[in-house]
């Protein structure tokens, strides 16, 4: 049953190629949760923006919008809020199995989740002193700290990519008030750090292409055109008070720039 009218605001979103639920084989579809009863599996087609309430997926205090997802084994990743307790919620979302993990953090929270096809878990960082990465067993919970990665103001939400063919995971940090991207191999533990300032604004999410080895992301910036080094924004329509550029991140400097990609390369995201 599709419901387009009363489907209150998704909370996260993920991009999934392929087949999925019984209701949305063999299509190239967008999942996401909704914050309404139940907090229901929403299916969305990026051509027609046709959303398709699938499942609830439980009874929670709220969710975060963080996700990730497994597209092998079927599975969407997010957090929940468990009556106060941190927890992972595992959705399959192929036969509409829901396990629940509960992985509290010590007056800490998580940054954000991206699933490693390669050992099969989710990686994070903790906003626990040193901001340490930290690894999340799917199927049991398990949270295993790794390594600290630097001293900094604080971590920004949801904001982060995973470069699976080179072991890296991208996040970006506030260091002294400046948008800093980090880089960690997680196979060697090296940790790189790069500052990406945006004149008057932010970034809002980070994509990785493996195509061209650069990070995707749009900026915010509140003036009516800002150039930076190497950057260059999109002027804003005179009401709006808020331009949108859409600039490309080299990880390895830091350095970007606002390509024209193709038509048929499409970059997806929503915000809560």
């Amino acid at each position: 049953m599709r419901n387009r009218s009363r489907l209150r605001l998704p909370l996260l979103l993920c991009a999934v190629i392929g087949a999925g639920h019984a209701s949305t084989v063999a299509a190239q579809i967008l999942y996401s949760v909704s914050s309404g009863p139940g907090f229901p599996l929403v299916s969305i087609d990026p051509t027609t923006g046709a959303v398709q309430t699938l499942q609830p997926t439980g009874s929670f205090s709220g969710i975060n919008s963080i996700s990730a997802f497994d597209p092998l084994r079927r599975r969407l990743f997010f957090l929940a809020d468990a009556a106060g307790v941190q927890t992972l919620v595992v959705v399959n979302v192929q036969t509409g199995a829901v396990a629940t993990h509960a992985i509290p953090l010590t007056g800490a929270s998580y940054a954000f989740l991206q699933y490693d096809p390669t050992t099969r878990t989710l990686y994070s960082v903790a906003s626990s002193p040193g901001f340490p990465v930290v690894t999340i067993d799917p199927d049991t919970g398990v949270v295993t700290t790794l390594q600290p990665t630097g001293s900094f103001n604080g971590v920004s939400n949801n904001i982060s990519a995973f470069d699976a063919a080179g072991r890296r995971l991208f996040f970006v940090v506030d260091a002294a008030g400046v948008p800093t991207l980090v880089v960690v191999n997680v196979q060697t533990g090296a940790v790189a750090t790069q500052p990406i300032p945006v004149s008057g604004g932010s970034y809002v999410f980070l994509q990785y292409d493996p195509a061209t080895g650069v990070l995707y992301s749009v900026a915010s910036s509140r003036s009516t055109r800002t150039r930076a080094p190497s950057r260059r924004f999109n002027r804003p329509a005179p009401s709006a008070g808020c331009s949108a550029a859409r600039p490309s991140i080299r990880p390895e400097d830091g350095s970007s720039f606002s390509p024209m990609p193709p038509e048929s390369r499409r970059s997806l995201s929503s915000t809560s």
